[in-house]
Formats: C-alpha cells, structure tokens, sequence
C-alpha cells in the first residue's frame, strides 16, 4: 500500500499499479511449466491460508482476480484483488449469499436454495476456487 487518504465521507487507497491479471498474463505469455504454476499457486495457498486465519473469505477468486507481478528473478509473484464479494467466516447472514463467478464457484455455494438464503458456508469454498484456477493452470483448460 502506497498511501491513504480520508476525506468525511469517502477513504482512498493508494496501491502499487499492477499492469496484468493472471488471465492478462496467460493471453500475452502463455501458460507456465507445471513447476511455475505450482510455485504461483503456493502463493496463493499462502494469501488465503492468511486472509482464513483472519477470518476472511473472498468468495471470488478467479484468473481475472488474481493480478501479477515479476521480482527481479522473472519469477511470477501473484497478488489476490477485488474483495468486493468477501465476508467474515464469522458472518451469520451475508450480504450476497449465492455470489461468485460461474466456473469457479464451491458447489456448496451453488447448492443453497434461493428460498434459504440465510445459510452459510466456510472458507474452503476459496479452496475449490484455487483448485479450478491450478486446473486451468496445469490442463490449460477450464473444470467445467
């Protein structure tokens, strides 16, 4: 984080400009060796067992979520952004229960009923969504 700024009504963040998304970064470059995308999805592991132990989740990881970075070795360093859908694992009711995008969505998410929208569910829904985003990773394919 650059900076902050608050104003009476508004707060502003100031972040390091990150020029590509993974999904950016797979269209220009093309997919990694297996040992590349394994070392970018242990960094994710990492952000989200954090993000969990704080008692997050962020209820919409995908490629388009994920914006990236090189260090001074070439290596890819992932970053996880838009925490618009995210809740507190603590929440008994969340503002939008069935949310996420198709395709990487837990299929315990997709399982509650619209008439029973005061369920709840765990972080390991981000679990399923890094398993859909190491699939594309690997197979160069989507899950579903």
């Amino acid at each position: 984080m650059e900076s902050v700024f608050e104003t009476d009504n508004s707060t502003y963040v100031i972040l390091e400009l990150y020029p590509l998304s993974l999904y950016g970064y797979l269209q220009k470059y093309g997919f990694p060796q297996e040992q590349a995308a394994k070392m970018i999805i242990g960094n994710l592991l990492e952000a989200m067992a954090y993000l969990h132990a704080k008692g997050i989740m962020h209820r919409d990881l995908k490629l388009e979520n994920i914006m990236v970075k090189k260090d001074p070795t070439g290596q890819v360093i992932p970053i996880i952004v838009d925490f618009g859908l995210a809740e507190y694992t603590s929440a008994t009711k969340y503002l939008y229960t069935r949310c996420g995008t198709p395709g990487y969505v837990a299929p315990e998410v997709l399982k509650i009923k619209s008439a029973d929208l005061n369920q709840t569910y765990s972080s390991v829904c981000d679990v399923f969504s890094l398993g859909v985003i190491y699939h594309i990773l690997l197979f160069r394919k989507p899950l579903f």
